[in-house]
């Protein structure tokens, strides 16, 4: 979260990750009175991509009301954009679909299509929208993970 709190472009979806009760904080080892921010839903992740909307897409999608305002979709909503125990770059030649942190309304993880070739990556979510990922905000490496940055959030259905 540290990456997406301190990025002005990401400041939006950081405010939906906290409404959402989805940010905690916890104490530098050497230095107590120093917090660092961190996504507590990816904890019980070894590792994660993250396809994260920038302030334009927040506020696009605001205007099309396809944020949620309950707590609870919010955080389902969220979490899709998320994929589990995958670190994904556009470094890397795949086509697959990856399960993401969310799940649907019975507990099935909601899945993603990742296709990628160096440096052209697209994401295809349940809706079938395509995202074309540039590759001047991809890969952004933080801790236990691999960062995205998009243009339109990402809808599950």
């Amino acid at each position: 979260a540290r990456y997406i709190f301190g990025n002005d472009v990401l400041s939006e979806f950081y405010s939906l990750l906290d409404n959402a009760g989805l940010v905690d904080s916890f104490p530098d080892e050497d230095d107590t009175d120093f917090y660092y921010k961190r996504l507590k839903f990816l904890l019980t992740y070894e590792n994660w991509t993250g396809f994260l909307p920038d302030n334009d897409a927040i506020a696009d999608a605001e205007a099309n009301n396809l944020i949620p305002e309950d707590s609870v979709e919010l955080g389902n909503f969220i979490k899709y954009h998320f994929v589990a125990n995958k670190l994904i770059s556009d470094f890397d030649t795949v086509s697959n679909n990856y399960v993401t942190a969310s799940v649907d309304s019975t507990g099935v993880p909601l899945e993603l299509t990742i296709q990628s070739e160096p440096k052209q990556m697209v994401v295809t979510d349940g809706s079938g929208e395509e995202v074309q990922i540039n590759h001047n905000t991809a890969n952004i490496f933080v801790r236990d993970g691999i960062a995205h940055r998009i243009k339109t959030v990402l809808i599950s259905n």
